[in-house]
């Protein structure tokens, strides 16, 4: 990533086309236009990351394991600071880290505790810079999380839905089964309908010697023209398999979403236009798609009918005056209508085809009734800043065409841009003429099939486009070709992501499909996918008048910290001040934080703000601030500002997360899997127990700060009886005390109680969250949990829960220097996450835990491999106790930001001996 110029040369390539397009005399638009792109370009440099894991399918108590890169083209990259997120189904963030990106990589890795949630979850990452512009342009991909427990009961979800004159029917059918996949019979449940929020009805059922339990329901036509949203919510009524769980259904939404969009932005009336167009399901998956354009008296104009994902273009001419509305027949048998966009009277319509790969045609048609008062046309084209070339194309004539040659063009998405004389943007277009070459990368295992817990060697060959070995860094992930069954084909790699995803608005099906060269129509399929795909960097009417974005985060080369300083006592205001800070590693040194200061003086700015740079470390760091005027009172406020992770807008819909295929291949996994533990601890002398109820004498402790009563305590946690120590208080609620759930990390550190969020008292007074992530666990005596009616005695502010927190004030070994002094402030700085480091077992080389059975689904992760200087890099694991086969998929990049990806299978065999 280019680091931001303040100055940048004027591209000097203008052509001169045929036909009636000529060169322009007067270049003072076209060098406006060039100077606010690279303005703007400058001002807005673009960061794109992308998130290579090892797998899309994961179980609780299993690990993410990632890593990132974010290009760099050769030079510097913008931010070195990354942020990766783990969003819910309830779209919320439940954890998070912060990498430090070198040579534009990061790894990473996210535990899954059971105190998740089973469901599909959202892997996002950005960096502090991205954050001002759209979170489309994050890397996003969806996971599906499962939980293995074998004491839960799961379901999956289907629908049968039949349309009548009266109203829609819809058979809703639940499969309950337990780990590993064994039906569960005659389960009572418990159905709640609501309708927008509403309570409709309620339903008993019982589940069938399947499993199975079908609820039929029945829709108006008027509810299901009126609903917004319908929620299912199903809740067992048997204590011994509990299950809670809500599902939204297909009613009150468009069955179909069909949306046109005309070449070039507008259809004009009586010129021909190319229209493409795009249908997607509730899901927003593409799909398939026949139907008919008919004018406003109802006349057929023309049929058209989808190619690929639910996309298509066809081509008609708007008469004056008309309107046209497209009819499409739903499955369930209903016509749906849908408007094309309105002709404009008067317009220019813009048409860019790829007829071939060696030439990109123009065409430009007009019907403007005074052209000549209007002016000239501005055809420009540009990748970025950089201006590729620029037309003036005289309107004289109502159509203008010539082509150019496709070699003209830099590899990636080029915009063509219509303008007008008075530099008004008249039309947009995007299109993707060249390809830009990839790297290629070849992976092969020094055998074709393997045995149990045998040696895999694998080479990795790395070349350019020419066939010249590349030095590079890339990362590996071999997983169970049973994760694979329920992904979809041409999932996005690192080429596409770089090239067409992070330039893209929304989400694209199979991106690595569209290049695919052996796919003959995935050129003319990704020029649909460019028709109706949104981008949207910046507006040209903002630009052309100077009006940039709006910066609010600043891009990161190290951590950092900042706040204000304000005058206690009288008017708060904020006032000029000195500042010392001491930092305190929380862990024992390492390089990274031996490096950082102990001691810093300082100045605030005149308005009391201050910030630091500069700090680098992992785990956390301990800080201490005073603040004096320059006369020397300690009468000031330190204010420290609170960095938050950007609102998700993750929209996860319930329903089975495996496909049927693999809920079958998985219950036969998880079969084995059962019975070679079973046959494992039976012969390691291992007894089954059965249940055994604890019972204890419920603790006496103080009431010293304490406004309720001991027995509305649910759970009470003695910090200085943990041996584990944590540098947030609230992580030692984690998997200890039932409905709490601890997410995020540092200062982003949330809790919330069966959902709800939590009431905070420290020593009986009520304080705010971040005033909790700022509390140093060491002067924390002790934690308190109440829930449900027990915290009512904090009043209505209490219905997620209360959190009661003591400090050690009232102990007589409490150090009262501990004690927060005026102008003076405490707390803890998180720093970069350390990943984990992924356990690949050797055996060759005897353990005690290789008598354990090995069922890993990702086989091996290698998140550096580096080629030398004849592109080769060698990489060796071993095979687990599965007998399957294997895919191995490699991708990463070159120092000059090249990038590739590849996958390679092989097998394991029982015929074949260790």
């Amino acid at each position: 990533m280019r680091k931001p110029l303040l100055y940048l040369s004027l591209p000097a390539v203008f052509l001169l086309l045929a036909f009636n397009f000529k060169k322009n005399g007067n270049n003072d638009l076209v060098t406006r236009i060039a100077l606010q792109l690279q303005k703007f370009y400058a001002l807005n440099p673009q960061e794109r990351v992308y998130l290579h894991q090892d797998k899309t399918l994961y179980s609780l108590g299993e690990t993410i394991w990632f890593k990132a890169y974010v290009p760099q083209n050769g030079v510097d990259s913008l931010s070195t600071v990354l942020y990766a997120d783990l969003v819910g189904p309830d779209n919320k963030v439940r954890l998070s880290r912060k990498l430090k990106l070198q040579n534009g990589s990061a790894q990473g890795d996210f535990y899954l505790s059971d105190t998740l949630s089973e469901g599909l979850y959202q892997l996002r990452a950005y960096t502090n810079w991205m954050r001002n512009y759209d979170p489309q342009y994050y890397f996003t991909r969806e996971l599906n999380i499962a939980r293995p427990s074998i004491a839960e009961a799961r379901a999956s979800i289907s629908f049968q839905s039949h349309n009548t004159p009266a109203g829609d029917s819809l058979l809703t059918t639940l499969q309950f089964y337990k780990h590993p996949f064994e039906p569960v019979k005659n389960l009572k449940l418990k159905a709640q309908l609501l309708l927008d929020g509403k309570k409709v009805k309620s339903n008993s059922l019982e589940t069938d010697a399947q499993g199975i339990a079908r609820l039929p329901l029945f829709f108006s036509s008027a509810q299901s023209g009126g609903v917004r949203e319908a929620l299912l919510l199903v809740q067992s009524e048997d204590k011994g398999n509990p299950f809670q769980r809500s599902y939204r259904l297909p009613v009150g939404q468009p069955a179909l979403d069909l949306q046109f969009f005309p070449e070039g932005g507008h259809l004009v009336a009586g010129i021909p236009s190319r229209v493409g167009f795009k249908a997607v399901d509730i899901s927003g998956k593409g799909r398939q798609v026949a139907g008919s354009v008919h004018d406003q008296q109802g006349n057929l104009v023309m049929d058209f009918k989808s190619e690929h994902l639910g996309m298509g273009a066809f081509t008609f001419t708007p008469e004056p005056g008309k309107t046209y509305t497209a009819q499409v027949q739903l499955p369930n048998g209903r016509t749906a209508r849908y408007k094309l966009p309105e002709a404009k009277p008067e317009g220019v319509v813009l048409q860019v085809a790829q007829h071939s790969e060696h030439t990109v045609n123009f065409r430009i048609e007009h019907n403007f009734r005074e052209p000549a008062s209007l002016g000239p046309l501005y055809l420009i084209a540009h990748v970025a800043d950089s201006l590729i070339f620029a037309v003036r194309a005289n309107t004289d004539q109502k159509v203008l065409e010539s082509a150019i040659p496709a070699s003209r063009f830099p590899a990636g998405l080029v915009h063509f841009t219509l303008f007008s004389a008075d530099g008004k943007a008249l039309s947009e277009r995007l299109a993707f003429v060249n390809y830009s070459p990839q790297l290629q990368l070849n992976l092969k295992t020094d055998k074709t099939a393997y045995g149990k817990r045998q040696k895999v060697t694998m080479q990795l060959d790395a070349r350019d486009a020419n066939g010249k070995p590349v030095t590079g860094n890339f990362s590996l992930a071999v997983r169970d070709a049973l994760i694979d069954l329920n992904q979809q084909p041409y999932e996005n790699n690192i080429y596409s992501q770089l090239y067409l995803q992070g330039e893209l608005k929304g989400t694209i099906e199979q991106p690595a499909y569209y290049f695919d060269r052996q796919q003959p129509q995935a050129r003319r399929h990704l020029d649909l996918l460019l028709l109706t795909q949104g981008w949207r960097r910046f507006d040209w009417g903002d630009l052309m008048q100077d009006k940039m974005p709006a910066i609010a985060h600043l891009p990161e080369q190290s951590l950092s910290f900042s706040g204000r300083v304000e005058k206690e006592l009288g008017k708060k205001t904020p006032q000029k001040s000195n500042l010392t800070l001491i930092f305190t590693p929380n862990t024992t040194p390492k390089d990274s934080v031996a490096a950082l200061p102990n001691l810093v003086m300082a100045e605030t700015n005149p308005d009391g703000t201050f910030r630091f740079v500069g700090l680098d470390f992992e785990d956390t760091l301990k800080v201490f601030v005073q603040a004096r005027t320059p006369k020397g009172s300690n009468n000031q406020l330190i204010h420290l500002n609170q960095v938050t992770a950007p609102a998700p807008s993750f929209r996860a819909l319930e329903g089975a997360t495996l496909s049927p295929e693999q809920i079958s291949a998985y219950r036969n996994r998880m079969s084995d899997w059962a019975k070679a533990d079973r046959q494992h601890r039976l012969t390691t002398g291992a007894i089954k127990l059965k249940q055994v109820d604890i019972t204890a004498k419920k603790q006496e402790f103080s009431t010293d700060h304490r406004i309720h009563f001991k027995e509305n305590v649910d759970a009470r946690l003695e910090l200085d009886k943990f041996t584990v120590v944590y540098t947030n208080v609230l992580h030692y609620l984690a998997g200890r005390v039932a409905g709490v759930q601890v997410n995020g990390s540092g200062l982003e550190t949330s809790v919330e109680i069966r959902g709800g969020s939590p009431l905070f008292i420290l020593d009986g007074m009520r304080v705010e969250l971040e005033t909790v992530n700022l509390l140093n666990p060491e002067d924390i005596e002790a934690i308190e949990v109440l829930k449900g009616a027990n915290a009512a005695i904090y009043g209505s502010s209490s219905g997620g829960g209360v959190i009661a927190l003591f400090t050690k004030r009232g102990s007589s070994n409490y150090n009262y220097a501990n004690q927060k002094s005026p102008g003076t402030l405490n707390f803890k700085l998180a720093g970069y996450n350390k990943p984990s480091e992924f356990y690949s077992p050797r055996y060759d080389v005897p353990e005690e835990r290789h008598n354990l059975p090995d069922y890993r689904s990702t086989l091996h992760w290698q998140p550096n491999v580096k080629t030398d200087a004849n592109g080769k890099a060698t990489i060796t694991f071993y095979t687990s106790d599965v007998v399957t086969e294997f895919v191995a998929v490699c991708e990463g990049m070159t120092r000059q930001g090249k990038v590739g990806a590849t996958t390679f299978r092989f097998s394991s065999d029982t015929r074949v001996q260790p």
